[in-house]
């Protein structure tokens, strides 16, 4: 296929188009590139100007006979009164309009050149069906992106059935659910953690039946936290006890080094005494002299002074000791006791939530919704089948450029809590923004309505793009 341009007149008076190499190997069929701002598209609507110079009148004026919305035929030519059909797809509006503008004055023997503006109307659609409020055509402009026509199709439908037809009022009660089953969880595993310090425990003990909403992944995430918290706790009681037990000890070594010098201030104070008693003695006899015994007097008295601070010293490090030890008891104990207050606090709350989670799983029941159901484990995968590509449908991402003629799928699945991981891993989408790859399997089951009451097995089993899902309630 080439790119079309305008050949000169023959001598019958007839145009005739020649066709000139294409070395960009640019194809008919409905891409992203078509998309691109000053390119036509098969289906795209053009608002055709075409303003000519009247000699008679000395000015410009709209030549009606040949301007007016037009349409890219299936074949992507552009059929116009006077010109005939040209080629219009894969080649800018201003090589078009300079081709149309060439061929009007050839044809009509116009002595100025007419100026010709093809503004695009409306772009050709693209499709949209499957989990979407209003599945239909939309217009196909340039750099729109799946996740733009899955808003401009409505978005998420609204749920199947139901007493209450207020989506939103069920919306916010399931996500109140989906917030209170983690609540009850963080709070069942904080009261494993405080089981833990009240009994001394080195790990946390949870019940068998403690399930996490969104899998045992991320069940394991909150029990590692939680045992994070305990370990440092520990570790940090640890390190008190360990500096008081260090504390202790030096108290000791003090008490022991004061006690040793008692017992060599004790055999000073008896020779003091003795020195002092002979001293009295020769007094007697007249061979002492006031003055030394007043000497010997104050030697003991100093002794003994000595000694009274040093017995106090004692005491003081004894007590010391004695308070280093209470502090040890009662730091074993603080966490004993902290843990027994809060989890008493923690139970009390944890009845609470029960009772609010009994009450909304009610609520949602009765809106027509499923308790057992986690909005925010819903998915949104989306399928797409490019126009005349032989590949077929394939999933993609939300930023995926769509074009025109392409059809899009939306498939809104709900996620099983253990199965999250493996399925959104399987479920990897094979073509992004652009580029396009090896896909999923061509054959995609359709999301079905699923109902309580009327489930056969075959649609309970139907699991949507990956195991470990299964389809969203959709109303019919």
């Amino acid at each position: 296929m080439g790119v079309w341009t305008a050949a000169q007149e023959d001598v019958t008076g007839d145009m005739s188009l020649t066709e000139a190499p294409n070395p960009a190997g640019l194809s008919m069929v409905s891409s992203n590139k078509e998309t691109q701002k000053g390119f036509l598209g098969i289906g795209d609507q053009v608002a055709l100007s075409i303003v000519i110079w009247e000699d008679s009148e000395l000015e410009y004026r709209q030549w009606e006979p040949v301007s007016g919305t037009y349409t890219v035929s299936a074949e992507g030519t552009l059929t116009l009164p006077l010109v005939g059909s040209l080629p219009a797809v894969n080649i800018s509006r201003e090589e078009l309009s300079l081709e149309i503008a060439g061929i009007l004055q050839n044809r009509a023997q116009m002595v100025e050149t007419p100026v010709v503006t093809l503004n695009i109307d409306a772009y050709a659609p693209f499709f949209v069906l499957g989990d979407v409020a209003r599945p239909g055509e939309f217009e196909a402009r340039p750099d729109r992106t799946v996740y733009q026509a899955f808003a401009m199709a409505g978005g998420a439908p609204r749920l199947a059935g139901g007493l209450d037809s207020n989506v939103r009022s069920l919306m916010i009660d399931s996500g109140t659910l989906s917030q209170l089953r983690r609540e009850i969880l963080r709070a069942e595993v904080s009261a494993a953690r405080y089981r833990a310090m009240r009994d001394d425990a080195e790990t946390l003990i949870l019940p068998e039946d403690v399930t996490h909403p969104d899998g045992a992944a991320a069940l394991q995430r909150v029990i590692e936290g939680e045992q994070q918290q305990l370990n440092a706790r520990r570790e940090a009681k640890a390190l008190e006890v360990e500096n008081l037990e260090g504390l202790k000890e030096l108290l000791n070594t003090e008490i022991a080094s004061l006690e040793e010098k008692l017992d060599g201030l004790s055999t000073q104070i008896d020779l003091a005494q003795e020195n002092l008693d002979n001293m009295l003695s020769l007094k007697e006899s007249g061979l002492a002299r006031s003055v030394q015994i007043r000497d010997a007097q104050e030697s003991l008295f100093d002794v003994e002074s000595q000694q009274i601070d040093i017995e106090t010293a004692i005491f003081r490090a004894r007590q010391r000791h004695q308070e280093a030890e209470r502090d040890i008891l009662a730091l074993r104990s603080r966490d004993k006791v902290e843990a027994a207050r809060e989890l008493q606090a923690l139970q009390g709350e944890i009845e609470e939530l029960r009772l609010r989670r009994e009450t909304y799983g009610a609520l949602v029941e009765a809106a027509g919704g499923e308790s057992s159901t986690l909005m925010d484990q819903v998915a949104t995968f989306y399928f797409l089948t490019r126009n005349g590509d032989a590949a077929g449908e394939q999933r993609v991402e939300p930023d995926t450029l769509i074009g025109r003629g392409d059809v899009l799928r939306v498939e809104r699945v709900v996620l099983e809590g253990d199965d999250l991981p493996e399925v959104l891993s399987e479920a990897r989408p094979a073509i992004r923004s652009e580029v396009q790859g090896e896909g999923l399997p061509q054959t995609q089951p359709e999301t079905q309505v699923v109902t309580s009451e009327h489930t056969s097995e075959h649609e309970a089993s139907l699991k949507g793009p990956g195991e470990g899902i299964r389809p969203l309630l959709r109303q019919e």
